[in-house]
């Protein structure tokens, strides 16, 4: 059984819901890294600069700007836009990784916005365009056995299999 039959959720609501979802552990990553390395460690491991306050501003913008984006632009738009942010996102998360020695919380956290933007480009890249059913990266959308009808947006909004 896959996602879509789990769920009335469209696929617009359910990617921006995930880019809320990844706002809160992004926001949550930021202020307990900020935390340990201030109030426990007794010292910042960054030098926080403008410059480097201003890049970290334009990384979560890019989450916030999802939310909203997921919801309002049309399919092909969003769908890039989804598969670009996320790809983009993951790629930044996992380079952090690599940039000194990372606490377990921030381990932790980073491992859940891998899988949140990574489950983004997923979502966008299996979506298929609610106007013939197809998804475009030429696979057939949702036929687990081959027997069911695409899986789309529908017109009043619900997401399951075309209906006829």
């Amino acid at each position: 059984m896959t996602a879509s039959h789990t769920t009335n959720l469209d696929m617009r609501s359910r990617l921006s819901l995930l880019w809320i979802f990844y706002m809160f552990n992004a926001a949550y990553i930021d202020i307990t890294t900020l935390y340990y390395s201030v109030f426990i460690n007794h010292h910042a491991k960054v030098h926080y600069t403008q410059t480097f306050l201003l890049g970290a501003g334009v990384l979560i913008e890019i989450s916030i700007s999802m939310v909203v984006l997921s919801r309002v632009l049309r399919y092909r738009a969003n769908r890039r836009a989804n598969i670009a942010a996320g790809a983009f996102l993951t790629a930044v998360q996992i380079v952090t990784l690599f940039v000194g020695t990372p606490t377990l919380a921030y381990l932790f956290f980073s491992l859940i916005l891998i899988a949140a933007s990574a489950a983004a480009v997923w979502y966008a890249w299996k979506w298929s365009d609610p106007a013939t059913g197809i998804a475009l990266s030429g696979n057939s959308p949702a036929h687990d056995h081959g027997t069911e009808a695409p899986v789309q947006d529908q017109p009043n909004g619900a997401f399951g299999p075309v209906r006829a």
